[in-house]
């Protein structure tokens, strides 16, 4: 895992008022004293109803010496890797309704007889070389006996298998419904709950793992999530009594599995403070070494190295780990001073104590044998405080970030709310300032051309130069440019072109037909909402009227075609008519009107083109680039 890059603690994402340091200590001393109460509580022998069976006779399966002990007995270690014993016990027949047998701790396996007669088996005792006995010291049995067993004077023996010393616990008898209820408490709370804290664990690893995979950032999700999914490996041999295990197995993932708890446990106290994260490379590359040599030495008995050394530096690694992490969490409280940073506290101090109070057995300290699922209900303390305490601040992260993305959201509605006004504003100062640029363009060419028009009339009047009917003419075409500027200025017919060559054909086919000359009109293929400006839409009208009044005039035709349309992003205007035509001397000879309709084409980004054919046919034809046309809308 790359934990060079800077991360930063899980912060309390409330603000609870700071607890005192005095109590912090106070709590921690609580759990310390309750640690060592549930040690010596689970330390003690089972009690059951009915009656006790206190003494025995014991012989080992190498001597055939029997000694009388009681019960509890702790068999000597011998050196063989499985040991036997046989426990010989005599009891007293009493009138009991269903009579039963409780063996409060048979150490692994045993095979069990009354009067000569096999009863069951405890365990598996028949094994091969590669497995080793069930573990079943933290369990009580209970065993059903057959009324026509029983003897007014009983023999009870049981042949012991062990891959630890072959002990025996005390053995009750008495009434079978009433041991029954007894067994079944105390399997609740030896195997059941195991079992319980599986169940929780193996869904919040997935949990957490889940969380960390769509929230990389912080790395304190993925060491818990690994932590709780390692755990459940370590209690396999506990959650699953009378079942032989092979040898290599246990090997290969009990003691990985401490270890890579421990070694995850110390990243995520790591992780979770926000202290020493360069060190968690360095960590997992000690472990790495610790276990290497561990598999080393027990795959090599012939290496000249004190017995027991390669699980002693495993289990002396393992031991330093989980101090280290208890101190980490127990600093965290100290730091952040919060109710939930207290009881992750206090559910480390109290694993931590079971722990090393378990391990002094083994370490010869303490008389016995370890009890390790005591250490399991601390462990599970440990996961439930933990997670509780992650998954609230999970919540409450995700509360505030929901809080702030509303908070977020309302002022994003805010500014484009603003934004949008304001757009709205320059959108229509800018739609002002084309309407302005507009009026200017039609009056300056109002200027130029009916003002110039009507200020030559004045002066042919004046002069007598101009003869009525002269007048009359100059009038007419000064009142139809003035209606071309009207139209072309309609908010209709600047936003629609086909709606626009409608009111131009209007005021073109009463001329015509004044002449006797029929139209055929077609923009049936012309796209809607094509917008044109009103600049650009009057020099079409001009170049289109300058073009019927040169038909009226000159080209003495009876026929009219005008057709509009769209083709390769481009309009394209066909005026043909069928008059006399025109020769290319003709056409060479065209004067100011060609010269106008060519200059306007080009002010519009297009082209302009004339053909004819002598005594038969005169087409003009425009063409303009929808690029070209600024306040064009493409269909």
């Amino acid at each position: 895992m790359d934990t060079s890059l800077k991360e930063y603690p899980m912060q309390p994402v409330a603000h609870p008022q700071s607890l005192n340091s005095l109590f912090i200590s106070a709590c921690l001393l609580l759990a310390a004293l309750l640690a060592i109460l549930t040690y010596q509580n689970a330390k003690e022998p089972l009690h059951f109803s009915g009656t006790a069976l206190s003494s025995a006779t014991y012989q080992p399966h190498t001597d055939a010496q029997q000694r009388s002990v009681a019960l509890p007995y702790f068999a000597p270690l011998s050196e063989h890797a499985i040991n036997r014993g046989h426990y010989t016990l005599t009891f007293t027949s009493e009138p009991l309704k269903e009579p039963a047998l409780v063996l409060h701790s048979t150490q692994d396996s045993a095979k069990v007889w009354l009067n000569q007669q096999l009863l069951t088996e405890v365990g598996q005792t028949d094994l091969i070389d590669t497995q080793i006995p069930p573990r079943n010291r933290h369990v009580p049995t209970l065993i059903r006996i057959p009324p026509a067993l029983l003897q007014t004077e009983n023999t009870l023996e049981l042949d012991v298998i062990s891959n630890w010393e072959t002990s025996l616990g005390p053995v009750s008898y008495g009434e079978y419904e009433q041991l029954r209820k007894e067994v079944e408490w105390a399997l609740i709370w030896r195997v059941d709950f195991l079992w319980a804290g599986v169940a929780f664990a193996l869904p919040m690893s997935l949990f957490f793992l889940a969380v960390w995979f769509f929230y990389k950032q912080s790395t304190v999700y993925l060491w818990l999530g690994l932590v709780m999914g390692i755990w459940p490996f370590n209690t396999f041999v506990m959650t699953f009594t009378n079942t032989a295990i092979d040898r290599q197995l246990v090997t290969l993932i009990q003691e990985p599995s401490n270890l890579l708890y421990a070694t995850a446990m110390v990243c995520f106290t790591f992780v979770y403070r926000g202290t020493y994260l360069s060190w968690i490379k360095t960590l997992w590359l000690i472990s790495a070494a610790v276990y290497l040599f561990f598999v080393l030495f027990i795959t090599n008995p012939q290496w000249p190295l004190p017995e027991g050394l390669g699980l002693g530096v495993l289990y002396g690694w393992i031991g330093i780990a989980s101090l280290f992490s208890t101190y980490v969490i127990i600093a965290n409280a100290y730091e952040r001073k919060t109710f939930r940073s207290v009881v992750m506290a206090m559910a480390g101090v109290i694993v931590e104590i079971i722990a090393i109070w378990d391990i002094l057995p083994l370490l010869g300290v303490l008389p016995g044998f370890p009890i390790t699922f005591v250490v399991q209900w601390g462990v599970i303390t440990v996961l439930i405080c933990y997670s509780s305490v992650m998954s609230f601040e999970l919540a409450m992260a995700l509360k505030k970030s929901n809080a702030f993305n509303e908070t977020l959201q309302t002022e994003v509605n805010t500014q484009t709310k603003k934004l949008t006004e304001q757009y709205e504003n320059i959108v229509e100062l800018e739609r002002q300032k084309v309407v302005s640029d507009e009026r200017s363009r039609l009056i300056s060419d109002m200027h130029d051309g009916t003002s110039g028009q009507l200020t030559s009339l004045i002066a042919g009047l004046k002069t007598g130069k101009l003869t009525q009917q002269q007048a009359i003419q100059l009038l007419e075409y000064c009142v139809r440019d003035l209606r071309l500027i009207l139209d072309s200025m309609n908010v209709d017919a600047t936003d629609d072109l086909a709606r626009a060559l409608a009111m131009f054909s209007g005021r073109v086919r009463p001329l015509l037909e004044a002449k006797e000359i029929t139209l055929n009109w077609d923009t049936l293929s012309l796209p809607e909402d094509i917008q044109l400006s009103p600049h650009q839409l009057l020099n079409i009208f001009r170049i289109l009227q300058e073009a019927i009044t040169n038909i009226i005039k000159h080209a003495n035709a009876g026929h009219v075609s005008l057709r509009v349309y769209l083709e390769d992003q481009s309009l394209h205007f066909k005026v043909r008519d069928n008059g006399q035509g025109m020769s290319g001397e003709e056409q060479a000879q065209l004067g100011y009107g060609k010269k106008s309709m060519v200059a306007r084409a080009l002010s519009l980004g297009g082209s302009l083109d004339i053909k004819s054919q002598s005594h038969e046919f005169t087409e003009l034809s425009l063409n303009i680039p929808l690029a070209r046309l600024s306040q064009t809308r493409l269909p």
